[in-house]
């Protein structure tokens, strides 16, 4: 089990930082900013906040004011073929989407630094918790841990890129040794 990190904004080609994951908004999704952040991120999570998700891309549904109702998080998600369909809901709002049968993972914010949700195990779960907001990391994006493996399962490197990782590695060492002899 390998705790991940995820940053999510919505000006994700600005973000400069990185994280294991990027989370950003369906509805700003074009073919240009898709290919962009997929080129430059590991793992690109789109959000369904209830602005339209014109490529069908999202995975997660934002439940909070102004965005989707419990209801219709679980609408659309009964209508999605994609995996990996995630609630994201404060914890009073994750009650209300539990009490209608969410049976996808589930992304938490708290924006209030906690990192354990009671009813889920320390560190395993749930799938993320989004525990600091722009003010703690001062710059534009919200900060959460990944807990669950299976969510968005970290891709694996190819072994032609760990082999080409090692043998950079192996060439820097040597050209350092020789610098010192």
């Amino acid at each position: 089990m390998t705790i991940r990190t995820m940053l999510d904004t919505n000006t994700p080609a600005a973000l400069t930082p990185r994280a294991d994951l990027l989370a950003t908004y369906a509805d700003l999704a074009t073919p240009t900013l898709k290919a962009a952040l997929e080129q430059h991120w590991p793992q690109v999570v789109w959000i369904d906040r209830g602005q339209g998700d014109p490529m069908h891309l999202a995975t997660v549904y934002d439940v909070e004011p102004g965005a989707l109702t419990p209801q219709q998080a679980i609408d659309k998600a009964k209508a999605s073929k994609l995996p990996y369909l995630t609630a994201y809901a404060s914890r009073s709002t994750m009650m209300q989407v539990d009490a209608l049968g969410w049976g996808g993972y589930r992304w938490y914010a708290t924006l209030d630094g906690t990192a354990h949700v009671p009813g889920h195990t320390p560190g395993l779960e749930p799938a993320a918790i989004q525990c600091l907001g722009e003010a703690q990391l001062g710059f534009h994006a919200d900060l959460s841990l990944v807990f669950e493996d299976g969510w968005h399962p970290q891709p694996q490197p190819s072994s032609g890129a760990w082999v080409g990782g090692a043998l950079s590695l192996a060439e820097q060492l040597a050209k350092t040794l020789q610098a010192h002899l």
